[in-house]
């Protein structure tokens, strides 16, 4: 329930964030695609093949960038305003840490994230023309 509490604050956040740049509505620039990233993570890596293959076999053209929990706490330290520094180390459980971090790292790099247990059976790039809000900064 926090989780999904502090997923809707931080989108919440981001749409502020984007009508202030202006660029609401600006979802057709060919700059405003979604980058074509594929962003895993899990406590330890780099994962199995098999388990990479899911996504990547769909997407060969794909970035691909695996994040274990050593390189996320790193990320997020480096890369990410006080504010979401201050919101991820202050949450008590990992799980919490893990879903603030998905959004964060979407927010700063664009692209997709996929959980472990995703199977891509088509290509991703009709997905590339979305809001703003994944494709990075």
């Amino acid at each position: 329930m926090l989780s999904s509490l502090l997923c809707v604050l931080l989108a919440r956040l981001q749409s502020v964030d984007i009508e202030a740049r202006g660029e609401v509505g600006n979802y057709t620039d060919p700059a405003g695609l979604i980058p074509k990233r594929i962003i895993q993570t899990w406590k330890e890596g780099p994962l199995p093949p098999d388990v990479q293959a899911r996504v990547r076999g769909a997407n060969p053209d794909f970035e691909y960038v695996f994040f274990d929990d050593d390189a996320m706490f790193e990320f997020v330290r480096t890369r990410c305003e006080p504010r979401w520094v201050s919101l991820f180390e202050s949450m008590p459980l990992m799980i919490q840490k893990v879903d603030i971090f998905r959004l964060l790292v979407i927010r700063e790099l664009g692209g997709f994230y996929f959980d472990m247990d995703v199977f891509c059976t088509a290509r991703s790039t009709a997905c590339l023309r979305t809001p703003p809000f994944f494709r990075g900064r």
